[in-house]
């Protein structure tokens, strides 16, 4: 799989800055957006999400070519993400640097919002878990969206905390979210209903013998 570099990156956030919609997203929050797909509970196809990232006017393509390029890096992205969630450490999220070199995580946090918003319902799964370590988990991004929103301020020494540790912060908390995700996906999955074969019933290829004695082998 494809495995974007710096100028990839580049690229993706010249486009994105260049339309011209105050809904559209920054490469920021596109990350956030993306990695809240990821861990969503239900899986949300991208004839449904790319819309919601171009903003209210859709993107404006000069050609063929430019269109399939910037698809091309979003889904590189959102697979880098799959992989990079899927081994605890290995996931990088991109987050705007002040001038201090803080990490500005709020437009990450919208991004991820926007993501909760498309099946709101659906994240309660984590919210009412059972398992505290996945609450624990589900409680990180879900603050920072809802600060986000509604822009509350942190206290200073919490919010420089986050600020410090965003990278860490975030990646660990969607780390747990996407293994929480991927228990809840396998406990779902309906149990096989196909019948077993024994031995000595009849093979179904319809040969008239029995079944160790002809398709077994």
């Amino acid at each position: 799989m494809r495995k974007l570099t710096a100028p990839d990156l580049e690229r993706l956030d010249k486009f994105l800055c260049s339309l011209d919609d105050d809904d559209a997203m920054l490469l920021s929050a596109l990350d956030g957006f993306l990695s809240g797909l990821v861990v969503s509970p239900d899986l949300i196809l991208p004839s449904e999400w790319l819309p919601v990232v171009w903003g209210s006017e859709g993107p404006a393509f000069e050609n063929e070519h430019e269109a399939n390029e910037v698809l091309g890096l979003i889904m590189a992205r959102y697979n880098e993400i799959v992989r990079g969630l899927g081994r605890k450490g290995k996931h990088q999220p991109i987050l705007e640097i002040d001038v201090d070199e803080s990490a500005l995580w709020e437009l990450w946090a919208d991004g991820f919002a926007a993501a909760m918003a498309l099946r709101p319902d659906s994240w309660t799964v984590y919210e009412d878990s059972q398992d505290e370590a996945v609450q624990s988990s589900f409680r990180c991004p879900a603050s920072l969206v809802s600060r986000a929103i509604d822009r509350v301020p942190m206290p200073k020494e919490i919010d420089d905390e986050v600020r410090s540790n965003a990278h860490m912060l975030i990646a660990d908390c969607l780390h747990s979210l996407n293994a929480a995700r991927m228990t809840l996906n396998r406990s779902a999955a309906p149990a096989s209903t196909t019948p077993r074969i024994g031995r000595n019933d009849p093979c179904p290829c319809g040969s008239g013998k029995k079944f160790k004695k002809c398709c077994l082998n």
